[in-house]
């Protein structure tokens, strides 16, 4: 598909297929129910939920709600401020057929020039597109409708009738299991020839706290090292804190960690949010427990967080590249477990990045499994792979 272009009354055209793109002739009509029903039993999560109660649906329905008011000036009393609808296309095939919809939110915000900007965030799960069409097709449309969606201010403001406000990025975001995994990264791949980007995908694991699911684990390879627990609240505590963060993630494959190897600022700002509970959980002493050798340096470290009463929170674990391939992760992890249980915890949970197959293998070895997938993506005006 080589763009999108502006048709007759402010529709946006596909090159490589005539799709009309414009806002949904009417609400929640019988075509966009068929169309949201078609693709959503399919998936998991959506269950005995109807159409217009998914994500998608709510906006379709918000958007046709509020903006004939705003049309006949029945909600512009003074003092009121204007609702803002979600940005709500549709594509229509050449005789009328509905072949897919996208919803997305704008979030508004002063740029440092102080004029108006626009952030555009897209609902998840969203574009939906006629599982009818083959795959070439359906790609066709879900591009043309993302690509619409973020040009249709400076290329189609006679469609929307409002401020021509630029969309200079957006966000998209979007959790899934291992059911709907298909369709989900599907739709990753869609955001990602539409020119958005993401560091990586994120899986988000978690195990029971019981002898059952001990004695199902693999036997540890032995190890001479002392577990020994650190408060990184104080100051000395804290840098050695930080050096481990440092040492331990600059090599890996988590652009996020990667960044955080680079900066010992950085580091110190992300283990102060995660002290102050703002990582996910809450820190307690004793949840940072350090791997050291029979000389005392420090090997590695596991660092936890408790989540409510039953609940503990892997937020990191990592062991510094000369004492790698010795088996102390699995260790250092073995050791996390026992923490838990003698906290009195029935569940631990983690999240590692899909790309870290290594990690991967080792907590599912040690009875993890997938609980959900998370991919976040962002998208700039003037990036490699925009329209």
């Amino acid at each position: 598909m080589s763009g999108v272009r502006c048709g007759p009354g402010g529709s946006v055209r596909a090159d490589a297929a005539e799709w009309d793109i414009r806002p949904p002739r009417t609400g929640l009509d019988g075509q966009v129910l068929a169309l949201l029903g078609a693709v959503y039993s399919r998936l998991s999560w959506a269950g005995a939920r109807g159409p217009a109660d998914t994500l998608l649906g709510r906006a379709v329905a918000e958007a046709a709600a509020i903006l004939p008011e705003a049309a006949s000036g029945s909600i512009s009393q003074e003092g009121a401020r204007r609702p803002e609808p979600p940005v709500v296309l549709a594509a229509y095939s050449p005789g009328g057929a509905l072949a897919g919809m996208v919803a997305a939110n704008r979030d508004h915000k002063a740029s440092s020039a102080g004029d108006a900007r626009s952030v555009l965030v897209f609902v998840p799960w969203s574009p939906v597109v006629d599982p009818e069409l083959d795959a070439e097709r359906r790609e066709q449309v879900a591009l043309a409708l993302i690509l619409g969606a973020l040009n249709r201010d400076d290329l189609c403001g006679q469609a929307t009738g409002d401020g021509a406000v630029p969309v200079e990025s957006a966000r998209y975001a979007m959790r899934f299991t291992s059911a709907d995994e298909a369709e989900a990264h599907r739709m990753i791949a869609w955001y990602r020839r539409a020119g958005f980007v993401s560091p990586c995908e994120r899986v988000i694991m978690s195990r029971p706290l019981d002898q059952q699911s001990d004695s199902a684990d693999p036997p540890a390879e032995p190890g001479d090292e002392s577990f020994v627990p650190i408060d990184p609240t104080f100051a000395g505590d804290f840098g050695l804190a930080v050096s481990l963060l440092q040492g331990a993630f600059a090599e890996g494959d988590d652009p996020d960690a990667q960044k955080m190897a680079r900066s010992g600022e950085a580091c110190s700002r992300w283990l102060a949010a995660a002290l102050a509970g703002e990582r996910g959980g809450a820190y307690a002493h004793g949840l940072w427990l350090v791997a050291r050798d029979a000389s005392g340096s420090a090997m590695g470290f596991a660092f936890l967080l408790e989540r409510g009463p039953t609940a503990l929170h892997l937020a990191d674990l990592g062991v510094l590249p000369e004492y790698r391939r010795r088996g102390l992760g699995g260790r250092l992890l073995r050791e996390a477990l026992r923490l838990g249980r003698r906290r009195g915890k029935s569940e631990i949970t983690l999240v590692v990045v899909a790309p870290n197959q290594t990690a991967l293998r080792l907590y599912e070895r040690l009875g993890f499994r997938k609980a959900t997938s998370l991919c976040a993506m962002e998208w700039a005006r003037g990036q490699s792979g925009e329209l």
